[in-house]
């Protein structure tokens, strides 16, 4: 899964983004929380629209979440 690519590679963190409304990828994510929180990888959840054209919130949230790391 995404956390033995974790530790594989050696990264800091791990920026999840998926499709709003799409279940079955959201379906996932809670598990991908526990995961992530046990092996101390912080993580930034991000959720895009399909027809969305501005993303300045996303690049936001992605700069600040580099900057704390």
């Amino acid at each position: 899964m995404i956390i033995d690519a974790v530790k594989k590679y050696g990264a800091d963190a791990v920026v999840v983004c998926m499709m709003k409304f799409c279940d079955p990828e959201e379906f996932d994510y809670p598990i991908l929380l526990q995961e992530f929180e046990a092996a101390g990888v912080k993580n930034l959840y991000i959720e895009v629209d399909q027809e969305s054209t501005a993303f300045e919130q996303v690049k936001t949230r992605i700069q600040t979440f580099a900057e704390i790391l």
